[in-house]
């Protein structure tokens, strides 16, 4: 069952940048972004309040044209409104993700499947034309150097051969399951003729 988009009617007439805030407001957001937080923050019985979309936030924010919103980059109306309740110099700072740590996940893991980072690597890379000392270095800048997108790339690539392995375990059982079932069927009717066979 897929979702569907439904552009809301009375869009503004402005300028692009309007239109396309006023988009985010009235279909990205409750669309995605804040469906997929309520149903993760329910699935663990919190409820998600986010205080910058309160009504009077939002009010005050849709008053603000939207070359004034971009005036000064990202986020410059609320780095100015929040800057007396701030540390000096805590808003100039650059900006930091919330990371989660896939490079303890992928040592952990790997060690947990497969044993020593030398099968790790074997293992991970098992089928793909990727010369040796690379293979040495990938792991290496995604588990001792911190490179995050090569680490959530070999995230990826773990998962893939961790669903490759379930998946070719689940068709192994399928498989022996059908053939038993068929030769317990065969045997069983072999049974049956002997069976009538003598009591003839």
């Amino acid at each position: 069952m897929g979702a569907r988009l439904v552009v809301p009617e009375g869009l503004p007439d402005g300028d692009l940048c309007d239109q396309m805030m006023a988009f985010d407001r009235r279909v990205t957001l409750p669309g995605n972004q804040l469906a997929m937080s309520d149903r993760c923050g329910m699935a663990y019985g919190l409820e998600y309040r986010v205080p910058l979309l309160g009504h009077d936030v939002m009010a005050i924010a849709d008053c603000v044209s939207p070359r004034e919103h971009l005036r000064g980059g990202a986020k410059s109306l609320l780095r100015a409104a929040i800057a007396p309740m701030m540390p000096d110099g805590y808003l100039s700072t650059a900006k930091v993700g919330f990371n989660p740590p896939v490079s303890d996940w992928l040592v952990k893991l790997g060690g947990l499947l497969w044993g020593r980072e030398a099968r790790i690597i074997e293992m991970l890379f098992a089928d793909l034309p990727i010369l040796d000392c690379a293979r040495q270095d990938y792991w290496r800048r995604a588990t001792r150097h911190g490179e995050q997108d090569m680490a959530l790339g070999l995230w990826a690539l773990l998962v893939w051969r961790i669903w490759q392995t379930h998946l070719a375990t689940d068709r192994g059982a399928e498989i022996k399951y059908a053939k038993g079932s068929m030769d317990g069927s065969i045997k069983a009717a072999v049974q049956a003729e002997m069976l009538s066979e003598a009591a003839m």
